[in-house]
């Protein structure tokens, strides 16, 4: 996920704090010469161009093979090298807006993977119901923005959570950091979103988001709120945004839990660059008394190490997902 393509760190200029651009080369001759050598669309003789070809092919051959070895399906896109002078008038926050708007309008779909968004849940099922999908952290913080032959393009990640009841009727739950390409169009003043997609992280750019301004304090009261949450829980399937054993198959709504350690006595917070989420790791106890019909009472118990994973939404921190770890 962290591979740079294409330029040097010391070439990327900031704008307005999160967005960034890549500096423009006025020499019209140069500007020609580099686009054959980046793009490869002119030059050269036919033995040139069908070895041109030749090599092409090769690439392409390899390139599907690799995928097909890794399992990545999403898309490799380059992006454009180098950006042109910008239009009069143009701010990135008047190019992200459009982008903005429709990753908002893409978190309220319906389905687990919808057409013209660049989210998708790989692992989806054919019946499942109550999809939700919800947009988290800043998907503008860390964006890449170049404007090159008369359309903008930005690269940038966002978080979306999908919680989802598969053809069994368990609820399932998804984080996933969606690697978003948008192509604008500026006229009139205004930017206009032409497409939006999902890619692989590779071959870049590099997306690096900045750490919330958030005391350790509000990171930690956040996660003893979500474990106090999952703690009230009233059946003994907990909800999957709590720490869940795979192993408890047991469906009643009959149940008390409550937890038997503080998860907050070995917490320690980290925080990844290329999605923007918060961690925080410890270890944790809780335990469960639930009746079924004809049995007593029956107990439960689990502890183990958790991984809390959480969004910072516009000031407020968000625990998406407890996970054993």
């Amino acid at each position: 996920m962290a591979d740079q393509y294409g330029v040097a760190g010391r070439d990327q200029y900031n704008i307005a704090g999160d967005a960034y651009l890549l500096p423009h080369y006025d020499d019209a001759a140069a500007g020609e010469a580099e686009d054959t050598e980046e793009y490869a669309t002119s030059g050269g003789t036919d033995g040139g161009i069908l070895g041109l070809i030749i090599f092409v092919a090769i690439i392409a051959v390899l390139f599907l093979w690799g995928a097909s070895q890794s399992g990545d399906s999403l898309p490799r896109v380059p992006f454009p090298l180098r950006s042109s002078s910008w239009p009069a008038g143009t701010t990135a926050g008047a190019v992200m807006a459009p982008v903005i708007a429709k990753l908002q309008d893409c978190a309220q779909v319906p389905v687990l993977a919808p057409v013209n968004c660049p989210q998708s849940q790989a692992a989806s099922y054919p019946g499942a119901t109550n999809v939700h999908w919800s947009l988290h952290g800043n998907p503008s913080d860390g964006a890449r923005i170049v404007y090159w032959k008369n359309k903008f393009y930005v690269a940038g990640n966002a978080i979306m959570q999908a919680t989802y009841s598969d053809d069994m009727g368990y609820r399932r739950l998804s984080i996933q950091i969606v690697h978003y390409r948008a192509q604008l169009s500026w006229r009139r003043h205004r930017a206009e979103l032409l497409g939006i997609q999902g890619v692989s992280a590779k071959p870049g750019p590099t997306i690096t988001k900045h750490m919330p301004n958030v005391a350790w304090s509000q990171i930690r009261e956040a996660v003893r709120s979500a474990f106090a949450h999952c703690a009230a829980t009233r059946s003994a399937s907990l909800p999957p945004q709590c720490p869940t054993d795979p192993n408890l198959d047991v469906l009643t709504s009959n149940a008390r839990w409550r937890l038997t350690a503080n998860p907050l006595l070995n917490a320690q917070e980290s925080f990844d660059r290329v999605s923007g989420l918060i961690h925080v790791t410890g270890s944790y106890a809780m335990s469960a008394t639930y009746s079924q019909r004809m049995l007593a009472k029956q107990h439960y118990s689990e502890a183990g190490n958790y991984n809390a994973i959480i969004s910072d939404d516009h000031g407020q921190l968000d625990v998406l997902q407890i996970v054993v770890s």
